[in-house]
């Protein structure tokens, strides 16, 4: 969260953008091609951020601080820092690529956050949701080739709440050494350091205090 914005987030309504490149590839230094904190009746459909992987820039595609839900669908991120970063009551995104991103999203905060068709490719990590602010994400139907590490997240077997609980359904893993770790790297779950694995079922939540597969 911010105290920076000028306006409401959670009263930005109607707000749409379609078809757009953002091309930050030029800037040195740190730059987000889109600042997006809004609300419902808010999309972002067809668009592609070209970011900057320099030596010293800090590009993100995406950043999101507050706000309070809506769609997010068909983005192609290429390189950056940051891919995305996300923090919002709620959304539902839908078909986003990302390429040669250091981490492709950053999950800042949530209540709870829904990912579809996912494709990350050639990132040092995949979904950083280390935060102590995340409170659910829900991961379905997606894949990670070349990812170093899938999900990042600071959940452990201790957690009394339901904050950080994930839920994995339909996923693979191409050549993903570690599927899920602790924010000090310590791996819960291990891929396949020159292969592929596909999990069609995986919960991390309150009453799952250890790793729960299905039909591996």
């Amino acid at each position: 969260m911010t105290a920076d914005l000028n306006f409401q987030s959670t009263n930005v309504f109607f707000r749409q953008l379609r078809n757009i490149i953002f091309d930050t590839t030029d800037i040195r230094g740190n730059a987000t091609a889109l600042h997006w904190p809004s609300s419902q009746a808010t999309s972002i459909q067809n668009c592609v951020f070209r970011l900057s992987s320099r030596e010293g820039d800090i590009h993100t595609g995406i950043f999101m601080e507050e706000g309070s839900g809506g769609l997010v669908t068909d983005l192609v991120f290429i390189g950056g820092k940051y891919g995305a970063r996300f923090g919002n009551q709620q959304y539902t995104m839908r078909n986003l690529s990302f390429y040669g991103c250091g981490t492709a999203i950053q999950q800042i905060w949530n209540w709870g956050w829904t990912y579809k068709s996912l494709k990350i490719v050639d990132c040092d990590v995949g979904i950083d949701m280390s935060s102590w602010d995340v409170g659910s994400v829900i991961l379905l139907d997606s894949k990670f080739v070349n990812v170093k590490t899938a999900m990042i997240t600071s959940r452990n077997p201790g957690n009394a709440t339901g904050l950080g609980s994930l839920v994995i359904q339909n996923v693979v893993y191409q050549n993903v050494p570690v599927v899920l770790a602790n924010p000090q790297g310590q791996p819960y779950l291990l891929g396949e350091a020159n292969g592929a694995v596909a999990d069609n079922g995986y919960a991390r939540a309150s009453l799952i205090p250890h790793k729960v597969k299905y039909f591996r």
